[in-house]
């Protein structure tokens, strides 16, 4: 496989989502227990009514909704890994696509945002600011994954460091550049770039970037994209769903790369901002026309609840035992839900739906 393909939509502007929800999901409740996962049919008709929804507000032939499939994004970046990267250690910065063991080792960062009620007052969603990258998890900092990759074995042991740099894909190209000057910093050099979506402008044909090859499994015309989405973004409390809650990051006495790159931290509890009202902002963050913000979140939030009652069900269907999802059993619980660990998920949802009714 020299390349992947360029995905040429007819009609419109395209906006893209990335099917990742059964994905994760499966893997949340494999790990956590003792939930089970609803079968596969209940996720594909899911699905099909987000982009039902989302072709109401990206409607065709001026606009259209590409789904991404899973399956096909993951085999490109696998058979991209397999034919180029020969003995070079592979680092991920994405897990979804890419886990533990086709990467050598995982470098863990997202988008981390800041929560302010006083900005807040007259516009909600300005009450939401932008602080840059950090990690994804507070219990691992840059610094300690940074230490993690200087001495992991392939690579420690490398007199020439060089290493294959993967991810899901990319827009801005930030996070390469961000994480391939950090990798200099210690003295390994980037070999090449793999991405699963590739996202460049038109007058950008070539497969080289930063001055290294790079490979991608998806192609979209930059100019063509209203935006670039992930299915687990629009549902509460999900793996890697929406941005990291953090704050910034007094790094002062931090490298010239972390000063620039990777100046923030999440707050101690995984908390997550998802992309929809009033738990984060569909408009800024997914493109969202602003008509269309409410009706769409509402629409999400009670997606997630039919989620996460599939969860209760499928669970109880196999135990014989009554049981709920609380807040402490996310992976990423919503920010304004983490005062009460022990609420019931779909009580905390349904308690976003009537505050959206009325007050947005």
């Amino acid at each position: 496989m020299k390349q992947g393909a360029v995905s040429k939509q007819p009609g419109g502007r395209t906006y893209i989502v990335s099917g990742d929800l059964r994905v994760i999901v499966s893997r949340w409740l494999g790990e956590a227990g003792p939930f089970y996962v609803p079968e596969r049919q209940f996720f594909q008709k899911h699905q099909a009514r987000l982009l039902s929804k989302l072709k109401e507000i990206f409607p065709e032939p001026e606009q259209r909704v590409h789904l991404s499939r899973y399956e096909y994004v993951k085999t490109g970046i696998m058979m991209l890994i397999s034919e180029n990267s020969k003995d070079i250690p592979v680092i991920s910065l994405d897990q979804v696509y890419v886990e533990q063991g086709i990467a050598d080792i995982h470098f863990d960062v997202n988008r981390v945002v800041k929560w302010s009620k006083h900005q807040a007052e007259d516009n909600w969603t300005a009450g939401w600011t932008d602080l840059g990258h950090g990690p994804r998890n507070s219990n691992l900092t840059i610094a300690s994954q940074l230490d993690r990759i200087a001495n992991q074995g392939r690579i420690k042991r490398m007199i020439n460091k060089r290493v294959v740099l993967v991810d899901d894909g990319t827009w801005t190209r930030q996070s390469l550049i961000a994480a391939q000057k950090l990798l200099s910093s210690i003295g390994i050099q980037v070999e090449m770039f793999i991405v699963g979506i590739e996202i460049r402008p038109a007058d950008e044909s070539e497969c080289v970037t930063l001055d290294r090859p790079y490979f991608w499994a998806e192609k979209f015309v930059k100019e063509d994209v209203i935006d670039w989405v992930s299915e687990r973004d629009f549902y509460p409390g999900i793996g890697c769903s929406g941005r990291t809650v953090g704050e910034s990051l007094d790094n002062r006495f931090s490298s010239e790369v972390m000063r620039e790159y990777y100046y923030s931290i999440p707050m101690q509890g995984n908390y997550g901002a998802p992309y929809v009202l009033p738990l984060g902002d569909p408009i800024s963050w997914a493109n969202i026309p602003p008509e269309a913000a409410k009706d769409f979140s509402l629409f999400c939030l009670e997606q997630t609840i039919v989620l996460y009652k599939a969860i209760e069900a499928e669970t109880q269907r196999i135990t014989k035992v009554p049981v709920q999802v609380r807040i402490k059993d996310l992976q990423r619980p919503p920010y304004f839900y983490r005062k009460r660990p022990d609420s019931s998920v779909v009580v905390e949802l349904k308690r976003s739906i009537e505050l959206l009714k009325e007050k947005f």
